[in-house]
């Protein structure tokens, strides 16, 4: 939960911007494609956690049976959701960790006059920002299920609905999660 949790903040934080200078919004851009693979990691895990140890363990089995109905119904859309081929699962196994063969797409094509690098002395310091383009450009296409290079209201789209799944199911995780403490407390 803690993992989700602080991953969740990290995120919000870096998808708002106020008063930022181009850098900053490279630096922020780069963070916000990495909470998005890293969040996504850990709602699979998530899943898997709870399809293969709380619902195969008779006691913390007993725990969701004594869910309140808002938990019981956040566990459904959860199993719903990852039920079915879902944005979170593609972005975990091409781009979160595990990477596909095909990670940024047809380089060359997406190659263009913008190329940003920030280079310093210091690695820790440098920032390879045309990489995340790239890799969020090719994430966007693999959960538009689309073979070709999208149109700029198409990457826009794909970016919202990743988006608003992202948080849908981490809030859903969070209501499972907490009432599965609340109950393991109350017993």
């Amino acid at each position: 939960v803690n993992e989700i949790n602080s991953l969740n903040k990290m995120f919000y934080w870096s998808l708002h911007k106020d008063n930022e200078t181009e850098i900053s919004a490279h630096y922020r851009t780069t963070y916000l494609c990495m909470f998005l693979r890293l969040l996504s990691g850990k709602l699979n895990e998530a899943n898997e956690y709870l399809k293969t140890y709380i619902n195969k363990n008779a006691q913390l089995k007993s725990y969701t049976s004594s869910f309140k109905d808002e938990a019981k119904v956040a566990k459904k859309s959860i199993n719903k959701y990852f039920g079915k081929s879902n944005p979170i699962n593609t972005l975990r196994n091409e781009q979160s960790f595990h990477y596909g063969n095909d990670l940024f797409g047809d380089f060359q094509e997406n190659l263009d006059d913008d190329f940003i690098l920030y280079n310093n002395s210091e690695n820790g310091n440098t920032l390879y920002y045309h990489s995340e383009v790239l890799k969020l450009s090719k994430m966007l296409q693999l959960i538009s299920d689309k073979q070709s290079s999208l149109k700029e209201d198409e990457l826009f789209n794909a970016f919202d609905s990743l988006i608003e799944d992202i948080t849908e199911i981490t809030g859903l995780f969070q209501t499972v999660l907490l009432e599965l403490m609340a109950v393991f407390i109350d017993k």
